[in-house]
């Protein structure tokens, strides 16, 4: 956005008046600047200052109006990364809640098959069941560890994933808070939504509405909209240039600093 608003500056700046300096030497024959009988010396320097002020140009000012919607082409690009970044940070934010579930039901897993495995020792202990019972509790135990590995494993990448979002040390702990669906911070419990899909016909006047604010509001839409307008601007310059002319204010003075040589004027002769 900053470097739209240096290209607006720089478009503008083709209002302002363009001064330029000079200066040159000219050396020519000797003869010749002696049958010049004065307006031409055989070595001169001159100095010369010109000015030019453009007064009316369509080019300038569809290139000012230009840029300005380019930046706003700018702006809406900018708007639709930051959207993206909640959207990604969310669902990130969602995933590792959903890592963190299976991980702690996995857990919870292995406590209640260690318990299930104690109790078949015992069983087995006072002769009550086989030898069997206790492999296979042991067996499950150490497909419920696996199935824990692989579920820490997946909460670990999905903190990753958050950190790398976020733009923190990927290996930094995230702590996350649980949510309900009575979460205050949600809307699903706000008295107006729940009052506007209490029944079919206000809950379809509410996603209209949410529809048309959303297309009104979508970055993408409004940049390809700002795109097609610089297309338009593009097209009026292009049939006005057949017939718009361009005025402009120009001026050069020029001073022979320097002049040696044949041809220089002595004054009169006595």
């Amino acid at each position: 956005v900053l470097s739209a608003d240096q290209d607006i500056k720089i478009a503008s700046s083709n209002w302002k008046p363009q001064v330029g300096l000079g200066y040159s030497n000219v050396l020519i024959d000797e003869d010749r600047a002696e049958a010049s009988f004065g307006q031409q010396t055989e070595f001169s320097g001159n100095a010369q200052v010109s000015l030019d002020q453009v007064i009316f140009s369509e080019e300038v000012r569809a290139g000012i109006d230009i840029q300005k919607k380019q930046k706003e082409v700018v702006i809406q690009a900018r708007d639709e990364t930051e959207l993206n970044i909640v959207l990604d940070a969310g669902e990130a934010y969602l995933n590792l809640l959903r890592a963190k579930t299976a991980e702690n039901i996995q857990k919870q897993n292995l406590s209640l098959t260690r318990k299930n495995l104690e109790f078949a020792e015992s069983r087995t202990e006072v002769g009550y069941s086989r030898t069997t019972d206790v492999y296979r509790w042991e067996n499950q135990i150490a497909l419920v560890k696996r199935d824990l590995l692989n579920a820490r494993a997946a909460r670990r990448n999905a903190e990753y994933q958050l950190n790398r979002i976020l733009f923190r040390p990927v290996d930094q702990p995230v702590f996350t808070n649980e949510i309900g669906i009575d979460d205050p911070n949600l809307n699903t419990n706000n008295e107006v939504i729940l009052s506007l899909i209490d029944n079919p016909k206000d809950f379809g006047i509410l996603v209209d509405f949410l529809v048309k604010l959303g297309l009104n509001q979508l970055p993408e839409l409004n940049r390809i909209s700002k795109q097609i307008e610089i297309q338009e601007r593009l097209i009026t310059l292009n049939q006005r240039q057949f017939y718009l002319p361009t005025i402009s204010l120009q001026g050069t003075y020029t001073n022979r600093l320097v002049e040696s040589g044949a041809g220089v004027y002595a004054g009169p002769v006595d």
